[in-house]
């Protein structure tokens, strides 16, 4: 179970310092992230225009944990390669 900052309510805060938004509990299984007081699944947040589900939390330099996508995580991993800022994925 994670805890991620979503950007709706300011009910209950965030533990960032910089943020003031609510946080939610989350839960995976092989379908994907949810939340769990609700049950519905948690959209990818790592580009703005991606409307797939997250898979998975990943790290952000700023931002912490966000929601990402396979899709998504792997075009990440491709352009840090590309600017030399992480490993290289090779794909076939």
């Amino acid at each position: 179970m994670n805890n991620y900052c979503m950007c709706e309510d300011e009910s209950t805060t965030c533990a960032s310092p910089m943020c003031r938004n609510r946080v939610v509990e989350l839960y995976s299984n092989e379908d994907g992230l949810f939340e769990k007081a609700t049950d519905e699944p948690v959209a990818c947040a790592w580009y703005a225009l991606c409307r797939n589900q997250a898979t998975h939390l990943r790290s952000h330099p700023v931002l912490v944990q966000v929601p990402c996508c396979d899709r998504c995580g792997r075009k990440d991993r491709l352009l840090r390669a590309e600017a030399g800022k992480g490993e290289r994925e090779v794909t076939r």
